[in-house]
């Protein structure tokens, strides 16, 4: 239960998970790095956990959270509250649509937070039409950013689906402004490493089983790695 709620878990009572990194050090700990010229990243799930980091951000960093980039990682169960502080400090939310697999009913995420909570879990298109900064990755768990594109397009949560358009751009140029590489990834344009791949269908047009295309071909900086066309 590494989710800090405000509110106890559903099947857990007694329960509002465990800090991970108590408040206080995590501010003295992004002071530092901040006042070294550190970008910083946290992981944060559950509406409490992700207060307390938007505060150390705000709290402690040597220029505004939106010019270092400082990172949330997941920000699963953002309240309107934190959404907004989101757009506000130009904090990224870097998250996981893949995650989105235990969010369907009766999974993980309803067993532990009720149906309620658990709509708004992973409130992407309320954090995209506020103005918040996406950048979207997998956590390891699947890594194919198909099948991340796939569950954000198809979101058990209607009001948060995105366009195909949009979690490919969370995927490629929201992730390279997260790290600062914007100037030569997440784009296909003239200057930037030739990075990109050819798929075997339109996601657009397969907006329904993205996950099931297939790759038809790999460029890695410009030179063919993979070619099953």
């Amino acid at each position: 239960r590494t989710a800090r709620l405000s509110e106890p878990y559903a099947d857990a009572p007694d329960e509002t998970g465990q800090w991970v990194v108590d408040p206080e050090e995590l501010t003295e700990t992004v002071a530092a790095a901040t006042d070294a010229g550190f970008q910083f990243t946290a992981h944060a799930i559950g509406d409490e956990a992700i207060a307390a980091v938007l505060d150390a951000y705000e709290d402690a960093s040597r220029v505004d959270p939106g010019e270092a980039r400082h990172r949330i990682e997941h920000v699963e169960l953002a309240d309107d509250e934190a959404i907004e502080r989101l757009a506000e400090t130009g904090v990224v939310a870097s998250v996981q649509p893949n995650f989105l697999k235990w969010a369907g009913e009766d999974g993980l995420y309803e067993d532990r937070l009720g149906a309620e909570r658990t709509a708004g879990t992973n409130r992407y298109r309320e954090l995209l039409d506020a103005g918040v900064r996406l950048a979207f990755g997998s956590d390891g768990m699947p890594m194919d950013p198909l099948v991340g594109v796939h569950h954000a397009v198809n979101a058990p949560a209607a009001a948060q689906r995105l366009t195909v358009t949009e979690a490919l751009r969370a995927y490629t140029s929201g992730a390279a402004y997260a790290g600062f590489d914007e100037d030569r990834l997440g784009t296909i344009e003239s200057g930037k490493r030739a990075d990109l791949v050819a798929l075997d269908a339109s996601p657009w047009e397969e907006s329904d089983a993205v996950e099931d295309i297939d790759v038809a071909l790999t460029v890695v900086d410009g030179e063919v790695v993979f070619d099953d066309r």
